[in-house]
């Protein structure tokens, strides 16, 4: 355990070289990555519930609730702790089901991109993005760090282990915001049209 963890933080805080042929040695398989992530979510789920109990005790103190009539039939705690034991029975799930896709993604622009690279590159590449969670546990921008750190390890991996071209490697990357994107822009046309019908 105490090489994976060892292997886990240099890929982390290495990731150029994690995906060059310096750190062609330090590859882990999807249980040692996600084992290893899982610690660290687990931290920030300890963090959420503690988050959510001080947040409802204060509210309670206050009577806020109260006051406006509202007296809920289930503890906002006990929501917040099924909520939380969910996301830390599930993290597994959404490792492999993020590895998948962006394992397809990368394939899609691969091909796209007329490049050649050995068959397991795309997990390869999706796996180690993965170590980004580390920063899950940092309270309040956590996520955030998370993300960025996470693309700076697709961008390392596109670039070193497939030869993207740094606009290639942006490209796909940015590529499912700019679906989710144009999906929201044809959504807003699509009401915009049966409002107009209507009137």
């Amino acid at each position: 355990m105490f090489r994976v963890l060892k292997d886990y933080f240099y890929i982390l805080s290495h990731p150029f070289e994690s995906h060059s042929s310096l750190g062609a040695a330090r590859v882990l398989g999807f249980q040692e990555v996600v084992s290893s992530s899982w610690i660290f979510f687990c931290l920030r789920s300890l963090f959420l519930i503690f988050e959510v109990y001080i947040g409802v005790s204060l509210i309670e103190s206050t009577s806020f609730l109260s006051e406006w009539g509202y007296t809920p039939s289930i503890k906002p705690q006990a929501v917040a702790l099924v909520w939380v034991l969910l996301g830390i029975l599930l993290y597994p799930l959404n490792c492999l089901l993020r590895v998948k896709f962006w394992s397809f993604l990368i394939s899609f622009f691969e091909k796209l991109f007329e490049k050649q690279a050995k068959k397991n590159e795309p997990a390869l590449i999706s796996r180690h993005a993965l170590c980004a969670d580390f920063f899950c546990f940092i309270p309040i921008f956590g996520r955030l760090i998370s993300e960025v750190f996470r693309m700076i390890h697709f961008y390392a991996g596109l670039t070193r282990r497939l030869s993207f071209s740094s606009t290639q490697a942006v490209v796909a990357i940015m590529s499912p915001f700019l679906l989710i994107g144009v999906f929201v822009v044809f959504i807003a046309f699509q009401i915009y049209l049966s409002l107009a019908l209507i009137i």
